[in-house]
């Protein structure tokens, strides 16, 4: 990733590089650790090159060089995206294109879930993710449609078919504890809830005892907006 980033500002020619990263986020669990790192990257090079690029542009380098590296079967231009702007995005990874935006609701935070353990890499996973294209299609569908939460439980679903992850039962219990939307969160394990900002420790407090991290997190502004 950063050879890919020097090179395409001009930079790799450059007597020395050094790159630091620091993250508190958890590698190959679902959060998205692998398209922050490349667009950070692809933004700290242009910082050093003296330009600046729009956040489409930065999400389309690094799932570029996620694809040629092997760091993710379709590049993961989404998560990329969402990592860079203010919202919900929808794309078309297949091309790089951004489809749709809808702001997020006021109000509602995140509950977090992080079990041990991490997912292969993504190029690993594609045949699992084949045999169900009716059940992909209804998270598509609903994403498009603005329906965000549907959309995320049909992934969700997806996603616990094609894993092995035996989520169900957790989210409908965190239905029934007021949860807006849940469900494995990229390829799991981790896992997060969607609710209003007052029952957080509520549903916090109804994820599974055991190993692993759980913590919350707020959506404010930029990031909240209308409803969809």
């Amino acid at each position: 990733m950063l050879a890919a980033a020097l090179e395409r500002t001009g930079l790799s020619s450059s007597p020395a590089v050094t790159l630091s990263i620091v993250s508190e986020i958890p590698s190959g669990a679902g959060l998205k650790s692998s398209s922050a790192v490349g667009s950070a990257i692809v933004r700290a090079v242009d910082a050093a090159a003296g330009r600046s690029s729009s956040a489409e542009e930065t999400a389309r380098v690094s799932a570029e060089v996620s694809r040629r590296v092997g760091a993710s079967a379709t590049g993961a231009y989404d998560d990329a995206l969402a990592g860079l702007s203010s919202g919900a995005v929808v794309t078309d990874n297949r091309g790089d294109r951004l489809l749709r935006t809808y702001p997020i609701p006021r109000g509602l935070g995140v509950a977090l879930w992080i079990p041990p353990g991490a997912h292969p890499p993504s190029p690993e996973l594609l045949a699992r993710f084949r045999t169900n294209p009716m059940l992909a299609q209804e998270a598509v569908d609903a994403a498009l449609e603005g329906r965000l939460w549907e959309a995320m439980d049909a992934n969700s679903r997806l996603v616990e078919a094609a894993m092995g992850y035996p989520y169900g039962e957790l989210r409908e219990r965190l239905r029934q504890c007021g949860a807006t939307a849940s469900g494995a969160s990229g390829l799991g394990p981790a896992f997060a809830v969607i609710g209003p900002v007052e029952r957080l420790p509520a549903l916090l407090e109804a994820l599974p005892a055991g190993p692993g991290i759980r913590r919350t997190a707020s959506f404010t502004p930029p990031f909240a907006g209308g409803a969809p």
